[in-house]
């Protein structure tokens, strides 16, 4: 079976920026299988101090302390978290301690006495607490203010991720299984299992079989999780670079004109120069698409071509050797066809042939885009036929946006107020799948601004179905672009409760700029509709194992339900629900700014794909040999497919996928061609976009399942037929 560890499912907006950390899998077969028993009534008292471990409490398992001062009454699946190192330490022990006192029960069962409660679904219970404080500590990792508390829960990551590992090569579980099955050959035509838990069962013996567990060599098997171990590490080391990279590039307030005078004026100055965080999404955007100065443009893509590739070229270089010999070992070509085995795609020759056939497919539109911000080039500078590098394809998008389509995005984020975006967004989200949505107070926050949200079932009285926080903004030593942090996965308990899905949505919208308010450019609003959809497929999920819960579907599909939701983004009469000028809230989006702004995006579309490409083939190349030099890859892909990188510019260094989704970069174009035409079910329909009935088929079909069956069942579901590509071929270009 698939493990998910902790991690995220981070957004690729395309044309806007790469993704740099997604959901994590560690080819571990046990850990997302997991959920423990919880037990105790629907509240739980807080009190400064400790919750009482006597049994698995309302925590999930985990009781971790927390800081001094009231004592709220919250709910049970609310989380509480580590602040200090001690504690995170604590933790790590105390659920690894357990889980191997369940293990030990496990296995000194007599064969004649298992059942497929106390064996098979027993794994899924005696892992769950593990996975779970593991979701919270790579939180904590990723969002703490306090360096010493981020630096030992990565120390405990690592120490999770490795018991995890090494639970999949536990020989005693292992012919406790092995036991089980050889004593139940039939266990399809049992009536009282469901197709989830043979399809678990199933994953559960496959995951097996992909971590080596078959193998007759013992030393072979030992030497694998060896490997394993140690890339547990480095990819932690990786992340870990990636997320500290602090890149600043200094510049004069001449070398930033045409950049917008509130953000220059924000920026903290060192020795006379305005410094800009190359890490920082939002702040390299504001450059990228603003700077006239050609020169201030290449050193703002060099900085952000090159994160961390001082510390991570040679980590990256021991990820990769790692990953083929781990492969070769378990008797696969490469690490792509190990990796893409179980997803929708299968082997990495099929995902390598699509990202091909698309990337031919966009020649003579990609062509024909670049001459055109090339002519825009040449008038701007007074020179015949200029060189048209990477750090002049966004300032000339927008510079086109703004003089053929009249598109200033710059002026549009007056329309766009965090609170209004947010409150819209909940609204329709509220209205498509038949939810409420509702503030509550956090009994715990790790930065003052922190919110959270109870998600409730209007279709059903209100049950409570999740709840999820808002992390908005850019800070020192926070996760730096925009993903979902899983918390709790949802799971039927086996007191027949279900337990509630808890997740953190981890942004970094552009903040509030002297006396103005904190505004989004349109392509954040975009974002927060995709990252939102991830919570809410997370949130909204019935599926009784973990494993399967919410986002926990083939990793070429996940992205999908999310993609789908970006087009409310482009849709004027949806936008109008909540978007207008903060300086006068009477003035509303103009219906044909959004039709100019579709006509803008289509006019580079295949640029942004191509772009997109780059990353999926290296990624791919990448995975499907040995013995390859990344930086090299990358840029040779980058001039091939897209515009070469700025010379010594190494972006794999930075590309936190290479850690996170690696073999998978492929899945966002996959994924997105599905999600297209997910999306012709709304269109056809009397609601348009806003069509409750097939939001709610979309909620049943889709969002609910999860992983608890194949994606292309779910699709099929879903649309009544097989997915096709041609409405993924219309929406970027090619194609009636």
């Amino acid at each position: 079976m698939r493990i998910r560890t902790g991690k995220s499912i981070a957004f690729s907006n395309i044309g806007v920026e790469e993704i740099v950390m997604s959901t994590k899998w560690i080819g571990v077969s046990l850990a997302l299988a997991v959920l423990v028993s919880l037990q105790g009534c629907s509240e739980t008292k807080i009190t400064a101090g400790v919750r009482d471990v006597t049994t698995p409490s309302g925590n999930n398992g985990v009781v971790p302390v927390v800081e001094s001062g009231s004592t709220p009454t919250i709910p049970s699946d609310i989380p509480t978290f580590e602040t200090t190192p001690e504690q995170l330490k604590a933790t790590t022990a105390r659920v690894i301690a357990d889980a191997e006192a369940r293990i030990s029960t496990l296995s000194a069962r007599p064969a004649k006495f298992m059942t497929f409660e106390n064996t098979i679904r027993a794994i899924d219970e005696l892992m769950y607490p593990v996975v779970t404080a593991l979701n919270r500590i790579y939180l904590i990792q990723n969002v703490s203010q306090v360096e010493v508390v981020r630096d030992e829960a990565t120390n405990q990551v690592v120490t999770l991720e490795a018991w995890l590992i090494g639970v999949d090569y536990r020989q005693e579980l292992f012919d406790a299984v092995k036991a089980f099955r050889e004593r139940n050959p039939s266990l399809e035509s049992r009536t009282d299992l469901t197709k989830e838990d043979l399809k678990y069962y199933n994953e559960l013996w496959t995951g097996y079989k992909r971590a080596g567990m078959l193998i007759e060599d013992e030393s072979v098997r030992k030497n694998i999780k060896a490997m394993k171990e140690q890339l547990a590490l480095v990819s932690t080391a990786f992340d870990t670079n990636i997320r500290d990279a602090a890149p600043m590039v200094g510049f004069t307030d001449e070398e930033l004109v045409g950049v917008r005078k509130e953000f220059v004026e924000s920026l903290p100055v060192e020795n006379g120069k305005r410094m800009v965080n190359a890490n920082i999404t939002p702040d390299y955007m504001v450059v990228a698409q603003n700077a006239k100065l050609e020169e201030t443009r290449k050193k703002m893509e060099y900085a952000r071509q090159s994160i961390a590739q001082d510390v991570n070229q040679k980590v990256l270089a021991e990820m990769l050797e790692l990953r083929h010999k781990i492969a070769v070992a378990l008797g696969y070509a490469n690490h792509a066809d190990y990796v893409i085995e179980p997803k929708m795609a299968k082997t990495g020759e099929k995902a390598l042939t699509f990202l091909k056939d698309l990337k031919e497919g966009l020649e003579p539109k990609f062509k024909a885009e670049i001459e055109t911000l090339r002519a825009l080039k040449a008038e701007e500078t007074g020179v015949v036929n200029p060189d048209f590098n990477l750090w002049d394809w966004r300032y000339f998008q927008n510079k086109l946006m703004k003089e053929k389509y009249s598109v200033d995005t710059e002026q549009l984020r007056v329309f766009f107020e965090i609170g209004q975006v947010t409150k819209g967004v909940f609204g329709i989200y509220e209205e498509l799948f038949s939810l409420k949505i509702e503030k509550m107070e956090a009994p715990q926050k790790w930065v003052d601004d922190l919110e959270l949200y109870v998600v409730k079932d209007a279709a059903n009285n209100g049950e409570v179905l999740g709840y999820f926080y808002l992390d908005n903004f850019p800070r020192p030593g926070k996760y730096n672009h925009f993903a979902q942090f899983g918390i709790v996965d949802g799971r039927m308990r086996s007191d027949g409760t279900y337990a509630k899905p808890v997740v953190a949505l981890v942004c970094n919208f552009p903040k509030a700029e002297g006396d103005k308010p904190a505004v989004m450019r349109h392509a954040d609003v975009e974002t927060f509709f995709h990252e939102f959809g991830h919570g809410m497929h997370s949130i909204l999920t019935k599926a009784h194992y973990s494993s399967f819960s919410g986002t926990s579907v083939e990793r070429d599909f996940v992205e999908s339900p999310s993609q789908t939701l970006e087009a409310w983004a482009w849709d004027v009469d949806v936008l109008n629900r909540f978007a207008a000028d903060y300086r006068d809230p009477n003035v509303k989006v103009n219906p044909e700014l959004v039709q100019s702004m579709k006509a803008a995006d289509l006019a580079t579309k295949g640029a942004v794909y191509r772009r997109q490409l780059v990353f999926g083939l290296s990624d791919l190349q990448l995975h499907m040999g040995a013995n390859q030099n990344a930086a090299e890859v990358g840029r040779k892909t980058f001039a091939d497919v897209f515009l070469a990188l700025p010379e010594g510019a190494d972006y794999t260094a930075g590309f936190g996928h290479l850690s996170g989704y690696d073999a998978g970069y492929y899945g966002y174009a996959w994924a997105d061609a599905i999600s297209q035409d997910l999306l012709t079910a709304f269109k056809s329909a009397p609601g348009g976009l806003m069509d409750s009935n097939v939001g709610m088929k979309l909620r049943r079909e889709i969002y609910e399942v999860g992983g608890s069956r194949d994606a292309n069942e779910s699709v099929r579901a879903f649309l009544g037929r097989e997915w096709e590509i041609g409405p993924f071929l219309k929406s970027i270009g090619i194609g009636n």
